[in-house]
């Protein structure tokens, strides 16, 4: 009887002991698949600014000047979700929900486009390592917050709301300009979307975005 019970003993103990390992198995799993998938993705993101940083420059207000430009991109690319804090700004008036209207106007220009996204969506965010274009016509150079910057006259660009859907190869990146005049300043917000043609990241639409 007794060799029954310390043989049902190390059975349960020899339960908990595999159910251990079979978690900690399935949690170094996650943590690594979540590494590699958010990885890829910043690898993702860096081919599409790469890729189009002539484009994005090109298509800002600032490049109209005949004089040379001097370009500043912002290291990094921003997780704050661009939709949400503009429509921040919008004074809500009781009853009328204004602030998701606003969010919700958003989420439909988008998703039209081929997505899902909404409140809860997450967006990628990383450093740019570096840049290269066309550097004819304008000087380029990427700061944090704490940069200095030496100069009177500039345009500033910085990402935010980068999204990428790996599967269907689809992406999507909103663009903030700055404009920063001695005699005025100025600036908008496009929204790019993107999709994977011939391992390039090609620019199938581009759209102002209203700002509040």
């Amino acid at each position: 009887m007794k060799y029954l019970k310390v043989m049902h003993m190390r059975c349960q103990l020899n339960i908990i002991g595999n159910f251990k390992i079979l978690f900690s198995s399935l949690l170094i799993f996650t943590f690594f698949s979540c590494y590699n998938n958010e990885n890829i993705n910043v690898k993702i993101g860096r081919e599409i600014i790469n890729q189009n940083i002539n484009k994005f420059i090109n298509n800002s207000y600032g490049i109209t000047s005949k004089k040379k430009i001097h370009f500043i991109v912002r290291k990094k690319v921003s997780d704050e979700n661009f939709i949400v804090e503009n429509c921040k700004n919008i004074i809500n008036i009781e009853g009328f929900n204004l602030n998701e209207n606003c969010q919700q106007d958003y989420f439909n220009l988008i998703n039209k486009e081929g997505y899902n996204i909404d409140k809860n969506s997450k967006y990628i965010s990383f450093n740019i390592d570096n840049l290269s274009g066309d550097l004819n016509s304008y000087s380029l150079e990427l700061v944090t917050k704490q940069s200095r910057i030496n100069y009177n006259e500039y345009v500033e660009l910085q990402f935010c709301n980068l999204f990428i859907n790996e599967k269907k190869e689809k992406a999507f990146i909103i663009v903030q300009e700055n404009d920063m005049n001695i005699k005025k300043n100025g600036g908008k917000t496009d929204i790019y979307f993107f999709e994977k043609n011939n391992d390039k990241w090609q620019i199938v639409k581009k759209q102002i975005l209203e700002t509040s």
